[in-house]
């Protein structure tokens, strides 16, 4: 694959490569070696793809999705993606400064020869706001 284009979820998953679930037995190494393949996806995501595509009925979303692997993303010659929604100030901060983690699957970009990552302005501002 020449170039891999994509976004980045609320979790920090690319290609719904989610992160892995609490007792879910699997390294970092063996996680960026995942094939294309189908899974579940986690309620975090389920919920914000409601929120923003299909008005909060989660019900709409599916449970499970077939997704391009972390092996062929990262294989890539190039990679870009890119974070342009107001709720992923927080998420965007793990995966540029934290360490490179299945637990933040984007962190693996860090790792990448060739990878950009485009921010919307607004999403690089500080994340806090104020609870109502």
């Amino acid at each position: 694959m020449d170039v891999s284009f994509g976004g980045i979820g609320i979790n920090g998953h690319i290609a719904f490569n989610e992160p892995p679930e609490e007792g879910e037995a699997i390294s970092d190494e063996a996680f960026g070696q995942l094939p294309s393949r189908t899974l579940s996806l986690t309620r975090e995501t389920r919920t914000i793809n409601a929120v923003t595509a299909a008005n909060g009925y989660i019900d709409y979303i599916p449970r499970r999705c077939v997704t391009v692997g972390m092996r062929e993303i990262l294989s890539a010659k190039k990679v870009r993606f890119y974070m342009n929604r107001m709720w992923q100030k927080g998420i965007v901060r793990k995966i540029a400064l934290g360490p490179v983690t299945r637990f933040a699957p984007a962190s693996f970009f860090q790792t990448h020869p060739d990878a950009l990552l485009t921010i919307a302005s607004y999403v690089a501002e500080p994340p806090l706001g104020r609870l109502r």
